[in-house]
């Protein structure tokens, strides 16, 4: 399929359009106020962009979530969808969950001072 050489050019360029990606989107939600929403809305891109999961199924080439769950979706069954959905939603609620008490305790520390 790819040599070692490719497979890692292509998640160099994959990892690089994801940067400005998120560099873009994080210009984007700069202006929003709450800081919370702000950083859920970063946690939830940051996850969707770079989480990568296996692409069939066993110790193999990886690719990311996200493609792999829609790949599996539209051209797979359907049961296949949640072999790389399950995760991707399962580490998308914890970093959720993490950002919010990080941010929880970080406005309540600051509110002290």
């Amino acid at each position: 399929m790819f040599t070692q050489n490719e497979y890692l050019m292509a998640w160099g360029a994959y990892l690089l359009g994801g940067l400005m990606c998120f560099y873009c989107w994080w210009m984007i939600t700069a202006k929003i106020s709450p800081m919370v929403i702000r950083l859920l809305l970063r946690t939830v891109v940051a996850v969707l962009l770079f989480m990568p999961w296996y692409v069939d199924g066993t110790a193999g080439y990886l690719a990311p979530a996200v493609v792999a769950m829609s790949i599996e979706g539209l051209f797979v069954s359907g049961a296949d969808f949640s072999r790389a959905g399950l995760p991707l939603m399962s580490t998308l609620i914890i970093a959720c969950l993490v950002t919010t008490v990080i941010s929880g305790v970080w406005y309540f520390y600051r509110r002290k001072k």
